[in-house]
C-alpha cells in the first residue's frame, strides 16, 4: 500500500462523471478512512467540496458526489470499490 502522501484519489474533488442514462455528476467530497467510524477531520472547500478523514493515514475509501443540472440534487455517498466496479463495468464514465 502507497503512503497516501504520494496517493492521488481516481475519484478527486471536481471530478465529473456520466451514468449510462447520461446523467452527469461532480464529485464534491472526498473520504478517507472507515465510513462507519467518527470522521475527525473535515475540510470545507469552495463549491461546497470536502474531504473528511478518520485519524491517521488512510487511503481514499468512499466518494460523495452530486447530479449536476438537478435544483436542489441530493449527495449520494459511495464506496470506491462500487464506483471502480461501476467504471470498469461501462455504467459509469469520467469525463
Amino acid at each position: 500500500m502507497k503512503p497516501t502522501s504520494t496517493y492521488k484519489p481516481t475519484w478527486y474533488l471536481g471530478l465529473i462523471f456520466v451514468d449510462s442514462d447520461q446523467r452527469s455528476f461532480e464529485v464534491v467530497k472526498t473520504i478517507f478512512g472507515d465510513i462507519s467510524q467518527p470522521m475527525s477531520y473535515c475540510i470545507d472547500l469552495d463549491n461546497d467540496w470536502s474531504i473528511e478523514s478518520e485519524p491517521g493515514d488512510h487511503l481514499q475509501t468512499a466518494v460523495g458526489f452530486r447530479e449536476l443540472n438537478v435544483e436542489q440534487s441530493k449527495l449520494i455517498i459511495q464506496q470506491i470499490e462500487k464506483m471502480d466496479l461501476y467504471e470498469r463495468t461501462g455504467h459509469l464514465k469520467k469525463i
